[in-house]
């Protein structure tokens, strides 16, 4: 008899010890699990640069592998709040990385041809400054263009205003460009506004080049007409 009450009493010891780290490691995981998922409400949001979304993936796959390590403890409490709280967070850490992902590729995308647009009209610019510069150097310099159209000798004037159209084709190309990637990504939430309003500006500026390099082509032709009559 005195043995049997030993037992019960080691047993319910025993019971007690055992819902006492169940308690403690259900109130460690609920805390964990709460933690969690207040961070994941007040994530970033995602857009940025190339290197800001890079430091935002990495830090959603440590979530991810965080999530993953609670697992076996979790399933282990038969708890099954704490299992469905924790399927929520393992699908939302695999969709934010997912969407991370593309925004990524999405924002190098347009990173990448920003840069090669901006570059080129950079190099256009120039080239017309040039352009604009001789046809200053010399005040008849639009007539004498027109009047040696016709020659057979090779002259530097006549190349100036041919140039001078061939820019304003490739201004053209480039607006064209410029436009619709401006417009492509105008309502991408992943795109900083700051990066669209450079795009912008720009081609604003190239609107306005543009319309000289008409002007000038426009002063060319009313001299020729001026010249013939």
């Amino acid at each position: 008899l005195i043995l049997l009450c030993y037992l019960k009493l080691y047993q319910t010891a025993e019971q007690r010890e055992t819902a006492e780290q169940y308690q403690a490691t259900f109130n460690e995981l609920l805390e964990w699990v709460t933690k969690v998922e207040e961070t994941l409400a007040e994530a970033e949001p995602m857009t940025g640069d190339v290197e800001k979304l890079e430091q935002l993936l990495e830090k959603q796959k440590d979530f991810q592998e965080a999530i993953s390590e609670r697992h076996e403890s979790i399933v282990a409490l038969k708890s099954l709040d704490l299992m469905g709280r924790w399927e929520a967070l393992s699908l939302t850490c695999e969709t934010r990385e997912k969407h991370l992902n593309d925004a990524l590729r999405h924002v190098a995308s347009f990173q990448m041809k920003s840069r090669v647009l901006l570059d080129r009209i950079d190099v256009l610019h120039t080239e017309y400054c040039c352009l604009e510069a001789a046809s200053r150097s010399d005040s008849l310099f639009f007539r004498r263009c027109v009047l040696c159209q016709c020659s057979s000798e090779p002259r530097y004037e006549v190349a100036l205003v041919g140039e001078i159209e061939s820019c304003r084709k490739d201004f053209k190309e480039a607006l064209a460009l410029g436009q619709q990637l401006a417009s492509d990504f105008l309502d991408d939430s992943t795109i900083v506004d700051a990066d669209l309003e450079l795009l912008k500006s720009r081609l604003a500026q190239l609107q306005i080049l543009l319309a000289a390099c008409g002007d000038s082509l426009n002063m060319a032709e009313k001299e020729k007409e001026d010249e013939n009559s």
